[in-house]
């Protein structure tokens, strides 16, 4: 349960991953748990560029995310983290006993306290989820302010050429940017298979090593390579992570491990 400013890309396991107790959450649905997400791709990690405020005056950029309902719930720790995760996008966040605790907002949608909580605490909290509805995401114009545009398709200079070209490829002949989000979700699925024993060197650059050099890896790689697929076309996108929905403990509850430990990606879309 933390949230640091960078993050690298780990290579294959051998063995199986522990599965560490640690928050129940008491919600109506069962989503990603979303922690943080990262800004800079530096080829073999994820740097994250970002600001953050007290949640009483207001979650940064949330004007951005266009939601019709919101999703009340409650979550408690099971061990003493700063990180807090939230249902995206996270309108408010408070602690049953807040004494002395600041819980801070960044520009990234991340929740964090000043110091770390105590276990079994629980805090309550209000998210808005997203517009997924394939209608609306195709009807979205692209114009991406300039500010996104250039925080999330930066790409190193040294970038292999043939990342794009692969990508445009795939692209080609879509309409819409949602078109294209799917075109390359699709290849990525099609194509390559899940796997912890996987060959990726994370030494060497993920995203060129999964498209063109090795068959199996697992969600580190996939989001990292998706985001750095879209990015090379332009499309801001994003390295997001958190965990996978829990296991049901109770009505409306669900246990969430350490095994649960997930990576995605998030992409822009216009107005929405």
């Amino acid at each position: 349960l933390t949230a640091p400013e960078q993050t690298s890309i780990g290579s294959g396991f051998n063995g199986s991953l522990s599965s560490v107790p640690l928050f129940v959450v008491d919600s109506p649905e069962n989503t990603y748990w979303r922690q943080t997400a990262y800004t800079n791709y530096t080829g073999t990690g994820w740097e994250q560029s970002a600001d953050d405020r007290p949640i009483s005056e207001g979650v940064p950029n949330d004007n951005r995310t266009v939601g019709s309902r919101t999703i009340n719930y409650d979550v408690t720790v099971l061990t003493r983290p700063r990180s807090l995760p939230t249902a995206w996008q996270p309108k408010t966040v408070s602690l049953s006993n807040q004494s002395g605790t600041t819980i801070r907002a960044s520009t990234v949608g991340g929740v964090s306290t000043n110091r770390s909580i105590s276990k079994e605490e629980t805090y309550t909290a209000e998210s808005s989820p997203p517009p997924r509805d394939t209608a609306t995401l195709r009807q979205t114009n692209g114009q991406d302010p300039a500010d996104i545009r250039r925080m999330y398709t930066q790409l190193p200079a040294d970038t292999p050429d043939r990342v794009g070209e692969r990508t445009a490829e795939i692209v080609s002949g879509e309409q819409t940017r949602y078109d294209s989000v799917m075109a390359v979700h699709d290849w990525l699925e099609s194509n390559k298979g899940y796997s912890l024993q996987t060959d990726i060197n994370s030494s060497q650059p993920i995203a060129d090593q999964l498209i063109f050099e090795v068959d199996e890896a697992y969600c580190q790689h996939f989001a990292t390579t998706m985001a750095v697929m879209l990015r090379s076309q332009d499309i801001p996108a994003r390295y997001v992570v958190g965990f996978a929905g829990g296991s049901a403990v109770g009505d409306g509850e669900s246990l969430v491990t350490s095994d649960r430990a997930h990576a995605w990606v998030e992409v822009y879309f216009g107005g929405v």
